[in-house]
Formats: structure tokens, sequence, C-alpha cells
């Protein structure tokens, strides 16, 4: 993904275009890119004689002010520290996405491209209650500006583990006098690394199997807690 400066430095910003995406979800692609890699991403429709561009950023990046200081490439931009979007002619993608990485390369560390999980705040799993999960619930929509909250639990006890499609992580963890479920979405790398004991970050919600609603945590992040 990430290709490689003079001294074999990485890349500390992602531009990408191609003629045949779609202008309508290149904004959440954008999002999902942020996530995974931790680079402020623009990504571009090339496929007219002006192509849209959406860009999303981390919390460290002014992503306005960035555009900004590559506008002379552009047909025209707006937005905010956060998003943003452009207007570019193909022939000027490769300038503006070097300058778009000179700039990151002013103002981002290696200690600013590491993910950080947001927490709003810890609790004991025991306090997960249905009550607590409907009234997260009523936070919605969540989205740019209304995140989707995220509570954490140190050092919870691990009952099972177990690989679920492929590449996901499934554990059963202690709650009152029964057993929750957390569900790891991609992170089934961290099977062999768990022990018996786990740090998680998550958020809860309802899952409903058999006709039975349960609730369940969809992790987050996970950590082996400090001994």
């Amino acid at each position: 993904m990430f290709a490689e400066m003079p001294g074999h430095e990485r890349l500390r910003s992602i531009v990408l275009a191609h003629p045949q995406w779609h202008p309508g979800v290149v904004g959440i692609v954008a999002s999902r890119m942020v996530e995974a890699f931790c680079r402020p991403t623009v990504l571009i429709c090339a496929g007219g004689e002006v192509g849209p561009g959406s860009g999303r950023s981390i919390h460290d990046f002014n992503l306005h002010e960035a555009i900004g200081a590559c506008s002379a490439h552009l047909e025209g931009f707006g937005g905010h520290a956060q998003a943003a979007g452009l207007q570019i002619r193909p022939g000027n993608i490769v300038a503006f996405a070097k300058d778009f990485e000179t700039f990151a390369r002013s103002k981002l560390r290696p200690e600013n491209l590491v993910p950080r999980q947001r927490v709003d705040a810890w609790c004991e799993v025991d306090e997960i209650t249905e009550r607590l999960v409907r009234e997260l619930a009523r936070l919605a929509p969540f989205g740019a500006g209304n995140p989707e909250p995220v509570l954490a639990a140190r050092d919870v006890e691990i009952l099972n583990k177990q690989i679920v499609g492929k590449t996901h992580l499934k554990l059963r963890i202690p709650c009152r006098r029964t057993a929750m479920a957390v569900i790891a979405y991609g992170f089934g790398d961290m099977y062999g690394q768990l022990g018996s004991r786990v740090d998680i970050a998550f958020t809860p919600e309802f899952n409903y199997y058999g006709g039975v609603e349960h609730i369940q945590l969809r992790a987050k992040d996970l950590s082996i807690p400090d001994l």
C-alpha cells in the first residue's frame, strides 16, 4: 500500500484515483482506509474531464488546510479539518499527490501514524445491561460529529475463544451469573496471543439468534493486560 520515499521512509498520506470509482462511495471508503492505515486519505473519481474527490483525516491532521496548501492543482475544494471534497483534472492528480505528501510530512511525525482507540468510559462487564444497550442506541445515528460510543473493560477473564469466518475472533466472558459473547471482527490473528485474560474496548449491542435477543460486545480493540 505505501510506497517508499528516498531513505526508505514510508508515505504519510494516501492519494488514490480510478476512472471507474463512483463518487457516492469514495467518502465512505476513505473513512475505512483511515481506520485501517491511520493516514489522511484522498480518493478521486478520475473518469471525467474534472473528477470529484473525497478525503478523510486522522485526529492530528487538518485536512482542509492540507488540501488548501495544494489548491494550485485543483478546480475547487471545501470541507473542514476531518473531511473535505475537491475537484481536480486527471492530469493534475500526480502533482497534487506529491504536494499533499510533502505537506503531510511537514505536519505528521511517525507517532501520529499509530492508530489510537478512543474510549468514552471504562466499566465492569457486569454493568452491561439491556437498559444500557438500549439507552446507548438512542444516541444514533452515528457518524462524523456523533461517533458510536465505545466502552472498555480491563483484565476480563476469557472462558472460551474460537476463530469464526476464518479471520474473526469470538470470545466468551463471564457476566454476572452467565456468559457473554464478544465478537472481534478481523482479530483472528490474535487467537494464539491471548491467554486467560484480556482488555477490551467495545460497543455493546443486541444479537438475535434463534428468535432470542442477546447482548454481545462488538470489540473495537483487544490487548493483553499488563502483568
